[in-house]
């Protein structure tokens, strides 16, 4: 895989890469004290499921750089795991939706309905 073409495709290509480490951060601070201070952020405008992390803050969003810097928000250690479950329900109802499945993209309207939710109330 060589370099992106372009910055649109360099954060197309960030995307996969932030959604694993975020993974693997939310496991992390959940299993170790010396990692809770470490910080996930989510922002509805970026790719989906839009999280990302950093050591600390201030937020600073790597979709859309200096266009909307500032765009975000964090989310508190219960609900990025209930977005990490989301998220894995999400890319199962596509998966069944590529398979036929009807009910799929109804489940995945009420999992990203729950989501909106449950993130509105983690504001900071």
């Amino acid at each position: 895989m060589g370099a992106p073409a372009n910055l649109e495709a360099a954060r197309e290509a960030f995307l996969p890469f932030s959604t694993n480490v975020v993974g693997f951060v939310q496991q992390v601070r959940a299993q170790e004290d010396t990692f809770r201070s470490l910080k996930v952020y989510y922002c509805p405008m970026a790719p989906k499921p839009g999280l990302w992390f950093q050591a600390e803050g201030p937020l600073r969003n790597p979709y859309y750089g200096a266009e909307m810097l500032t765009c975000g928000q964090e989310v508190k250690p219960a609900a990025a795991a209930v977005q990490a479950a989301a998220t894995s329900l999400n890319s199962s109802a596509a998966r069944s939706r590529k398979n036929g499945s009807l009910s799929a993209g109804r489940d995945s309207a009420a999992t990203n309905q729950n989501m909106g939710s449950i993130l509105a109330g983690q504001q900071t």
